[in-house]
C-alpha cells in the first residue's frame, strides 16, 4: 500500500494499488478493526498561534482511532467468511451499477489523480444558479396542493388587508398571518410542526 503526498488538510491518505479499495484488517473473529490516525486541529492551532511554534507536524497532535467492522444485523447469524463475501458482492454490484449508469449517461469518473488535485476549500469557477423552491414536497402533486393553499392564503390576506384599510375593524385574517398593525393570528387547531 502506497501513500499520496499530504493534502491541503495535512493528512496522509492511503492509496490502494488494486482496483477495489482494500483495508488491512487486524483482529480476530466477526469484529475486526482498522487502525487510523486523526489529527486535532484545535491542538495544532494552539501550537502554531498561541505557543508560537513555527514547524507544526499534524501527526504530533494525532490520536489513534479504530474503525470497527461488524456484520449487519441481518447477517449476524452467518459465518464471518460468508458475510464478508456478501459485503464484497454488494460492493461489486454498486460498482457495476455505477459503471452502467456512467456509460448510459456518457460520463467518466474523475479518477484518483484528479480527485487528489481538488482543493476542498476552493470555490468552484462555475456555480449553478437555480431558484430556491418555494416548497419542498415529496412529489409534484403535494407541491401543487401546497402552492394552491399558499395562493389561497395570500388572496385571503390581501382581501382582508383591503377591508381593514377601508375601515372594517371586524375583518378576520387567515390563520398564521401577521395583519398590518395588529397581533399575530394564531392557529385554531394545533398541528405537528406549526409554530407555537
Amino acid at each position: 500500500m502506497s501513500t499520496v503526498p499530504r493534502t491541503s488538510c495535512s493528512r496522509r491518505i492511503p492509496r490502494c494499488t488494486s482496483s477495489r479499495r482494500r483495508a488491512t484488517v487486524s483482529g480476530a473473529g466477526a469484529r475486526a478493526w482498522v487502525p487510523s490516525r486523526s489529527s486535532s486541529r484545535t491542538k495544532e492551532y494552539a501550537a502554531r498561534k498561541l505557543r508560537g511554534e513555527d514547524d507544526v507536524d499534524p501527526m504530533d497532535y494525532a490520536t489513534e482511532e479504530h474503525l470497527v467492522f461488524s456484520p449487519l444485523p441481518c447477517w449476524e447469524h452467518l459465518p464471518e467468511t460468508e458475510w464478508r463475501r456478501n459485503v464484497a458482492n454488494l460492493i461489486d454490484q454498486i460498482e457495476e451499477e455505477g459503471a452502467r449508469d456512467r456509460k448510459r449517461k456518457r460520463k467518466m469518473s474523475l479518477g484518483v489523480n484528479k480527485i487528489m488535485r481538488v482543493r476542498p476549500h476552493k470555490r468552484p469557477r462555475k456555480v449553478e444558479r437555480t431558484p430556491k423552491p418555494r416548497f419542498h414536497a415529496i412529489g409534484e402533486e403535494a407541491r401543487k396542493r401546497m402552492r394552491e393553499a399558499y395562493t389561497a392564503i395570500v388572496v385571503a390576506y390581501l382581501i382582508a388587508s383591503e377591508r381593514l384599510r377601508a375601515g372594517d375593524r371586524n375583518v378576520e385574517f387567515p390563520e398564521g398571518t401577521f395583519p398590518p398593525g395588529l397581533p399575530f393570528v394564531s392557529f385554531s387547531v394545533r398541528c405537528r410542526g406549526q409554530p407555537a
